[in-house]
């Protein structure tokens, strides 16, 4: 028996690390697979007469996430370091864009989700059309992981963290979108077009 460690790269939520664990366990002469979320890390026990650490690896990346061996090289720390460092700065930009952006939507929403008209309120915010262009990088820029997740999840035939934002926002997304460009069915029903940008 044999015990390594593996560094894992792709996981958003524990449900991805859930995901990991069953598809270790299930490559044949491994004995104990273990994966801490926390610091993405694998603790894989096998049988190295029947299975090898790249055949581990091999199933971890068909499953849509990354392994790596786990080692004290200085170049590969240094490589996982800018990596690293590299994917934060790419999230923080997205949370800032997100951020502002949704604040707008949230302001341009204002009315009518108190039903109040505020004299000094910028009504251009709470134009559909305005709200379709201010959502679309939020949609498509910043929230682009959890559809590339969910649909890896889709794959594995099953269900997690991204699944469920995928859902709620395209769902809203594409209610929003057909209330966009096709007001006239909801007026002809009496409805009033609203939308969820």
């Amino acid at each position: 028996m044999e015990t390594k460690h593996l560094k894992l790269q792709g996981m958003s939520c524990a449900g991805c690390a859930s995901a990991i664990e069953r598809v270790i366990k299930n490559v044949q002469g491994v004995t104990q697979g273990n994966v801490n979320f926390a610091m993405s890390q694998a603790t894989i026990t096998y049988d190295k007469t029947i299975t090898n650490l790249s055949i581990i690896q091999e199933a971890i990346i068909k499953a849509g996430y990354q392994a790596f061996p786990v080692t004290d090289n200085q170049d590969d720390l240094d490589i996982e370091k800018k990596s690293r460092e590299k994917e934060e700065k790419e999230l923080t930009k997205k949370v800032i864009v997100g951020g502002i952006i949704s604040s707008l939507l949230v302001i341009g929403s204002f009315p009518a989700m108190t039903g109040l008209h505020i004299s000094w309120f910028p009504m251009w915010l709470h134009n559909s059309w305005v709200q379709l262009i201010l959502s679309l990088p939020v949609q498509l820029w910043c929230g682009k992981t959890f559809f590339v997740g969910a649909f890896k999840a889709f794959k594995r035939h099953t269900a997690d963290m991204n699944t469920l934002v995928s859902l709620g926002t395209g769902s809203a997304y594409l209610y929003s979108l057909f209330a966009t460009f096709n007001p006239a069915f909801f007026l002809d029903h009496n409805l009033k077009p609203d939308v969820y940008y």
